[in-house]
Formats: structure tokens, C-alpha cells, sequence
């Protein structure tokens, strides 16, 4: 427990003390708890009034400065009430909380498991004898397992419910450092870009893979980490890492239903794939992949402008792998499909592929003129 919690639990309990004491003298005054204690405190105060009369020039003074210090105190108390419970000092009290809690159930379990299973072979937890305890005249004698379990049994819901609640915010933590990362990784990626020197511009490339990377480690499952991990991988020329992180992220958003980041994947699988493939069995399969994997992101409904875009480039990279295998009529479809999709983007977005789709129907249009290809599946 933190020295501020300490104080302010302090601080409250003298409050709550002044205020039963000034309760209980009240009662006295009144005769409610009897006429000795009526007379004794009917004595107390005349005293007491006498003596204030006779130091009021001394006594004015102290009972200011006492009442200031009461005032600051309370609004000192107030104020770091206000800065405890503030959103930014969670983790704070989270911290306070699970060291409390692993404190009390390490205590709970030396005294229940001796109990409940067996003394001699926990040699180690011996269960400390406890001595009569009495109060209002009665007394009792309970053992650590039994007020152990009446501890458990007080706040079986409360951990029932906090567990959830605590899970949540973690994740919440989670997913805001990784966002925290991930901005400051594409920062330096944008630079990156812009560098003209080949070295400084490596090393901002290699310090934005670890930035991606520790957003990774944050939040093991943000596909946006692990989409800008294979990125910067396959800038730095490690294209079988990028495939492996792609691989993954393929997986992990097939697994959680998200098919637009699982078709995203297998087309940056593809691309990679594309650039290795050396011979027709393999451009071929590359084609194959594309083509799943434009029939399933065609079944999203609805369609949002980034489905819109992700399709488009789907069959961008379709109409290549036509080109590739000289298979130019469906190579025209699929580049009419992609413009289709493009002209449904908006406009910011649209401009970088629609110069590369006119690149390719350039090239299209070049082969059928020289008569060059043959189509077929």
C-alpha cells in the first residue's frame, strides 16, 4: 500500500474518530448515557470554559491555526483523492491492487492448503496456533484456514467480476501501447522513404521494423503490427520472414473472421510469391491463390471503402498473374473488374492504382497487337 493510501486512510480514521467522540460527549450532555457521566462531562466543560477564558489571548490563535491545517489538510486530502481516482493513475492502482491481492491469497493459500490437505507434507506452511480472541464479552476462537475461507467466501463475486474487467483493460493497454508504437514506427518509415542516403535510410528502416515489432510484443494479436512487420521486412530484403509474418497474419484473421485482412495477406503472400516464381507451375499458382482470394473477398457485404480498394488490388495483382502466363483475355477482365472496384474508392486513394492499372492495359494492348499469348485456364 502506497504512503499517500496510507495517510489518507489515516486521515479518514481520525475524522471518523473527532466525529464519534464529539457524538458521544453530546449524548453525555444530554443525560442519554446516564447522570454520572451527565455531571462529569457538565464539570469537564465548565473547566474547560473556565480555561479558555482565562488564555483566550492564547488559545484564539492555536484553535486558527489548528482550524487552518484542518482546511489544508482537507483540501490536500481531496486533491489527491481526485488525482488518485484520475484515469491517467490507473495503472497505479491497478499495481496497489494485484500486490494486495497476490499478498492476501498468498497468506489465504499457507493457511488453506496445510488444512485441507495435509501438515506433514507441507512441512513448510505449518499452521500457527491462534490465541483466544474476545470482544463486547464474548470470545472465539478461529484458525488461519477458517478465516481464510470466510475471506474467500466475502469476495468470491468480486473476483468473479473483476477478472473480466481486468482482462479488458489490459487488452485496452495492450492496444494503446501498440497503437503508441505502431505511429511512431510509420514516422520513421516515412522518413525513411525520404532519405536519400542509403545507410541512415537502412538504419530508420531497421529502428521502424522495431518499433512494429514491439507493438507485436504488446498486443501479440494486432494485424496492423504484424501487416507493418512484413513491410519492413521485405524493404530490408527479408522476404521469407515477410512471407512468415504474413503466413501468420493470414491465419490469425482467418481464425477471428476477419476476411478482409486474411485476403490482404494471402495478396502480400502473393506478391512475394510472384516475384520468386521462375517457371509456369509456379506463376500459376500464384494466379490460383489471387483468384481465391478475390471469389472470397467478394462475398463481404457490406462494402466499405476499404474493401472497395483491397478488391481492386486483388484483382490488380490477378490481371499480373494473367499477364505473366500471357492468358491476356482474362487479364482484360480482371483488369476491367479492378478499375470497376477503384472507381468506387475515394479519389485520395484511387490515384496511385489507377496509373498502375493503365500501365497494364498498356501492356495488354501491346501483346494482343503483336498477337502474342495464348489464352486458356
Amino acid at each position: 500500500m502506497g504512503r499517500g493510501k496510507r495517510f489518507a486512510q489515516g486521515f479518514m480514521s481520525f475524522l471518523a474518530f473527532l466525529v464519534f467522540a464529539v457524538f458521544v460527549f453530546a449524548l453525555a450532555a444530554l443525560g442519554a448515557l446516564g447522570p454520572t457521566l451527565q455531571e462529569w462531562v457538565e464539570i469537564a466543560w465548565d473547566t474547560s470554559l473556565d480555561f479558555y477564558q482565562n488564555n483566550q489571548s492564547i488559545l484564539d490563535p492555536a484553535f486558527i491555526a489548528i482550524g487552518t491545517i484542518g482546511t489544508a489538510l482537507g483540501t490536500i486530502f481531496t486533491l489527491y483523492k481526485s488525482w488518485y481516482y484520475h484515469e491517467a493513475n490507473l495503472p497505479v492502482r491497478l499495481e496497489e491492487l494485484i500486490a494486495e491481492v497476490e499478498h492476501n491469497t498468498s497468506l489465504q493459500r499457507q493457511a488453506l492448503v496445510p488444512a485441507l490437505i495435509s501438515p506433514l507434507t507441507f512441512d513448510s506452511l505449518p499452521v500457527a496456533p491462534q490465541p483466544a480472541r474476545s470482544a463486547w464479552g464474548f470470545t472465539w476462537r478461529r484458525t488461519d484456514a477458517e478465516r481464510s475461507i470466510n475471506e474467500l467466501d466475502a469476495n468470491r463475486a468480486h473476483y468473479e467480476g473483476a477478472i473480466p474487467l481486468l482482462e479488458r483493460r489490459l487488452q485496452q493497454f495492450r492496444i494503446g501501447l501498440a497503437t503508441d508504437r505502431l505511429h511512431q514506427g510509420l514516422e520513421l518509415a516515412r522518413q525513411a522513404e525520404q532519405n536519400l542516403e542509403p545507410v541512415s535510410r537502412d538504419e530508420q528502416n531497421k529502428q521502424s521494423l522495431a518499433l512494429f515489432q514491439s507493438a507485436l510484443n504488446a498486443n501479440p494479436l494486432d494485424f496492423d503490427a504484424l501487416h507493418l512487420c512484413a513491410r519492413q521486412l521485405r524493404i530490408l530484403g527479408r522476404a521469407s520472414d515477410a512471407k512468415a509474418k504474413l503466413e501468420l497474419l493470414r491465419q490469425k484473421a482467418a481464425e477471428a473472421g476477419d476476411v478482409v485482412y486474411a485476403v490482404r495477406a494471402q495478396r502480400l503472400i502473393c506478391e512475394i510469391e510472384y516475384a520468386e516464381a521462375v517457371n509456369v507451375t509456379a506463376r500459376t499458382s500464384v494466379r490460383n491463390k489471387l483468384r481465391a482470394a478475390l471469389e472470397d473477398i467478394s462475398r463481404v457485404d457490406p462494402k466499405p471503402d476499404f474493401v472497395h480498394l483491397e478488391t481492386a488490388l486483388v484483382a490488380e495483382w490477378l490481371c499480373r498473374a494473367n499477364v505473366r502466363l500471357e492468358r491476356y483475355h482474362r487479364a482484360s477482365q480482371t483488369l476491367d473488374l479492378a478499375r470497376g472496384y477503384a472507381a468506387l474508392v475515394a479519389e485520395g486513394n484511387r490515384k496511385p492504382i489507377d496509373a498502375r492499372l493503365n500501365d497494364l492495359d498498356k501492356q495488354i494492348r501491346t501483346a494482343t497487337a503483336d498477337g502474342e499469348g495464348e489464352d486458356g485456364d
